[in-house]
């Protein structure tokens, strides 16, 4: 009896086994694509709560620059409550190192912020 069991476990598995590696390049696009389905909520999330219910403060644009794929801008940094955070710039053509912009972050989270340019971005 316990013999049968284990191969009707072992036949099912062997099954599933063989499923995932029939399907797996679909299963793998799905879930790629839940992924930035995701993270664009969160963002679009992050952003509104910036726009409804962030605080405004100053930050200082830094030296260094950063670069992404087909993304570049500067470094910023702020403080809240005399702890220092870092941000970045979606944007490079008006800014030189040692201006002054303006940011955004949720008080919950102050690590979390954006330029006030590219946030309210029409």
């Amino acid at each position: 009896m316990i013999r049968k069991e284990k191969n009707s476990h072992e036949k099912a598995f062997n099954k599933l086994v063989s499923f995932l590696k029939e399907k797996f390049w679909i299963i793998a696009g799905i879930l790629i694509v839940v992924y930035y389905v995701c993270l664009g909520t969160y963002n679009t999330i992050q952003q509104n709560s910036l726009r409804e219910k962030g605080v405004k403060t100053k930050a200082i644009v830094a030296e260094k620059k950063w670069t992404a794929k087909r993304d570049e801008g500067y470094y910023y940094v702020y403080k809240v409550d005399s702890t220092k955070f870092v941000g970045h710039t979606y944007h490079v053509e008006h800014l030189i190192p040692g201006d002054t912009i303006c940011v955004y972050y949720l008080s919950s989270m102050p690590e979390y912020s954006r330029d006030s340019v590219y946030l309210f971005r029409e």
